[in-house]
């Protein structure tokens, strides 16, 4: 009654068994790309920490520069964010 393929993978398509090989790397290539652009929206989000980074050292020297804290202040500051950068 249904044929060689039963109701299994051919009853999608009866007669063109290759759909499912198409289908099966149609799959494949969906979930390469979705792992690709997970990784790489990753990878800036580091990019990004970085340069956050870089802002508070800056942010740092400018108020030292404008007397809002001490020099020990900034030293201990500045030591523990180059700690964090490790």
């Amino acid at each position: 009654m249904h044929g060689y393929y039963g109701l299994g993978f051919g009853a999608a398509a009866p007669g063109f068994p290759w759909v499912h090989l198409v289908l099966w790397i149609l799959g494949l290539a969906v979930f390469l790309a979705v792992s690709f652009f997970v990784i790489r929206a990753a990878q800036n989000g580091q990019k990004r920490a970085g340069v956050s980074r870089v802002a508070a050292f800056e942010r740092l020297a400018e108020r030292l520069a404008a007397g809002e804290i001490s020099k020990e202040e900034y030293l201990e500051v500045r030591s523990l964010l180059a700690e964090e950068k490790r």
